[in-house]
């Protein structure tokens, strides 16, 4: 969903990252009749170390399809190890 690349775009320089959590929840089935969908993801917090972000996934009456969030653990660059 939109949540990880939410998380991965809130910094402005790339910074290493993983996800350290996800959770998606799925309200309404979602068929080849469902027809155009809209995802929407915000950043819910950016903190040094960690990236919360969520996102939805709507019909495009409005109707919620599904859910999601996602925590990212960001690493400093300089703490990696060459490879």
């Amino acid at each position: 969903m939109s949540a990880t690349s939410t998380c991965r775009r809130c910094s402005k320089r790339a910074r290493p990252n993983t996800t350290a959590e996800f959770k998606v929840n799925l309200t309404r089935p979602i068929t080849p009749r469902t027809g155009e969908v809209v995802c929407e993801g915000k950043v819910v917090h950016k903190g040094r170390t960690l990236a919360v972000s969520e996102a939805t996934l709507k019909h495009a009456s409005g109707k919620l399809l599904a859910f999601g969030t996602e925590t990212c653990s960001v690493f400093p660059a300089a703490n990696l190890a060459a490879r």
